[in-house]
């Protein structure tokens, strides 16, 4: 009996160590699953994040910079108002009036228009970029950088320009954050299925444009009521693509990265080709 007793205990122990084992184990994948969901949770949330801060930058250059174009040709319907009520033709007693200096301060307005017709694209440009670049969009996986289309770069972009009533702003966050949490997600799978994840930069894009509030969607060298909006980006429109991909200056790399999503979208759009035995 004390034989037979003695083993019934030694195999208690055992089974006891066995199950101890055994939810030892259970308790380490449940702890690294748990681990993995929130690595993952945390790299899509603040992808999404960045993306949003991305978006919103671009947003706030575009319509920066479309803002101040439309005050400059609401300056320049001023001053073109204010020219024709100088003309000495408009006044009926012209011998009350010196013609001379009236033909003076026509002079002067007509400069003044010249000078905000060269000026007035690059103090858009600038406030946007001011804008856009604000230290609010920036930190860690924040914006990097931003940029303005179109320049006045060439000729072609100038021509561009003077039709072309649409702002593109283009924002670039060149570290986001998911690196980190996608790099410490990889650290918990076995060390032959490890990886380095690669950073992919994000890229936010939008487009404002300046209108004639009376005259849309034509407009009016008169109308002294041009206002900035917020639009959806058409990259379909050739004016639109080539603002972006030929109309700008040190942006290189967020031409790079508008060239990539543009393709990506387009292959997204197209339409499934048919099989050759007519299954989609």
């Amino acid at each position: 009996m004390d034989a037979t007793s003695d083993r019934v205990e030694a195999w208690n122990r055992h089974r006891q160590t066995s199950e101890q084992g055994s939810v030892a184990v259970l308790t380490l994948l449940a702890i690294g699953v748990l681990c993995g969901a929130f690595l993952y949770v945390a790299a899509v949330g603040s992808r999404a994040a960045e993306s949003t801060r991305a978006r919103t930058a671009a947003e706030a250059t575009a319509l920066a910079s479309a803002t101040i174009l439309a005050r400059v040709q609401n300056y320049q319907a001023f001053l073109r108002l204010s020219s024709e009520v100088l003309r000495p033709a408009r006044w009926p007693a012209r011998e009350l009036v010196d013609t001379a200096e009236l033909l003076v301060w026509r002079r002067g307005l007509a400069v003044m228009q010249k000078d905000l017709e060269d000026a007035g694209p690059a103090w858009a440009v600038k406030s946007g970029l001011r804008l856009g670049g604000d230290p609010v969009y920036g930190g860690r996986g924040g914006v990097t950088k931003t940029a303005v289309f179109p320049k006045k770069v060439s000729e072609a972009c100038r021509e561009l320009a003077a039709r072309h009533s649409i702002v593109h702003g283009l924002s670039l966050v060149a570290a986001p954050s998911d690196a980190h949490f996608l790099g410490a997600l990889s650290a918990l799978l076995p060390s032959n299925a490890r990886r380095r994840p690669a950073a992919q930069p994000i890229l936010g894009v939008a487009c404002a444009e300046y209108y004639s509030r009376n005259f849309y969607p034509d407009k009016s060298p008169w109308d002294m009521d041009f206002r900035a909006r917020l639009i959806p980006c058409d990259y379909s429109e050739a004016d639109s693509l080539f603002a972006v991909l030929h109309c700008g200056e040190d942006s290189e790399a967020l031409v790079e990265g508008f060239t990539q999503v543009l393709t990506l979208t387009q292959k997204a759009d197209a339409p499934s080709q048919p099989e050759p035995n007519g299954e989609p």
